[in-house]
């Protein structure tokens, strides 16, 4: 319409030349092409590189960490342990996993309570709440004594879902029993991070224990690890950096490849 004085006033239709119906099919037969070779190229893109699945498992309860349990599930669950099992809630929508407490009891210079353990587990029975795995007890950073524990209380943690063999400093892949639905990777740091890529290259399922630092949670997850753990994502004052790594993690940025979320 073109504004004629005091009002507007329709072009008439002979002003436009006819557009032939063949120029439109090609045209628009050139626009299908191009978006199919447009998704084409994303779905060699998907192909040619694995999906990550990989879990962050936290021992604290937040409003973050649920948040994530419902926007991208399968992201993010927690780990439970005796000591402080009773100060986090298991919602329905939260998987979880049992962690046997031995590091804490080690690291507090306490002995380890076996009755605290099962009656961690019973209480999920009782509750009707299913672990995705149970970390059979294991003693730190011996081997020999950790494999006493595993003949001792596998069947044991067996009653109450999958089991994980915990391998500590000096182990071998061939230490790892048949029956262990998941190898847990603990030990010491200076040896857990160098021997990773053995664990991940032998085992379907590995769990790696105490992953605090935000570049090696990615390094964790090129391995292949299946999740990991760390206290200190939300409550180390020294390093600030940490939560909004982890929040970057689970909404899919990567360090190499980071896109920034627009919002529309």
């Amino acid at each position: 319409m073109v504004w004629d004085g005091g009002r507007w006033t329709p072009i008439p239709s002979e002003t436009f030349p006819a557009v032939p119906s063949t120029y439109l099919f090609f045209l628009f037969a050139s626009m299908t092409l191009i978006r199919t070779m447009q998704l084409e190229q994303r779905i060699r893109q998907l192909e040619a590189k694995p999906e990550r699945k990989m879990m962050l498992l936290c021992g604290q309860s937040n409003r973050v960490w649920h948040y994530f349990a419902g926007r991208f599930p399968g992201s993010v669950g927690m780990l439970v342990s005796p000591s402080y099992a009773s100060k986090v809630p298991l919602d329905p929508w939260m998987p979880f996993v049992v962690d046997n407490g031995a590091f804490i009891a080690w690291k507090d210079g306490k002995e380890w309570n076996p009755d605290e353990w099962i009656g961690l587990l019973q209480t999920l029975r009782q509750k009707g709440k299913t672990p995705r795995w149970v970390a059979v007890p294991d003693v730190v950073g011996n081997r020999e004594a950790t494999i006493k524990k595993w003949n001792e209380w596998h069947e044991v943690a067996r009653a109450f879902g999958p089991v994980a063999f915990c391998v500590q400093d000096g182990m071998t892949p061939d230490d790892v029993p048949p029956s262990a639905d998941v190898v847990f990777v603990g030990g010491s740091d200076g040896w857990k991070y160098p021997n990773l890529p053995r664990w991940t290259a032998n085992f379907p399922r590995v769990h790696c224990a105490r992953v605090n630092a935000p570049d090696m949670i990615e390094r964790c997850e090129e391995l292949g690890c299946e999740s990991v753990d760390g206290t200190g994502w939300f409550r180390d004052p020294s390093r600030p950096d940490k939560a909004p790594a982890i929040i970057k993690f689970v909404e899919g940025h990567r360090t190499s490849e980071y896109q920034p979320q627009f919002a529309l």
